[in-house]
């Protein structure tokens, strides 16, 4: 997610995929997409905690921020 359109900077709200309880509510263990993704990135991370102490996880978002900034048009006024 994305706030602060029109503005001179952004701000972007990471999330990670993870596993819902019985009821539906979320838990701190990543999904089965998730795993995926740290294995491809040599992660061992298989919680949020963990994830968000992992130095892979990190260049892995901010290698993909890069991405998406390489290709956003500025609307900044």
């Amino acid at each position: 997610m994305v706030v602060g359109d029109r503005r001179k900077f952004l701000a972007a709200v990471f999330t990670l995929r993870v596993t819902v309880d019985k009821e539906g509510n979320p838990t701190d263990t990543l999904d089965d997409k998730a795993l995926s993704i740290m294995k491809e990135i040599g992660s061992s991370a298989t919680t949020i905690l963990d994830a968000r102490a992992d130095e892979k996880v990190k260049a892995y978002l901010d290698a993909g921020l890069k991405r998406a900034n390489a290709h956003a048009t500025s609307r900044a006024p």
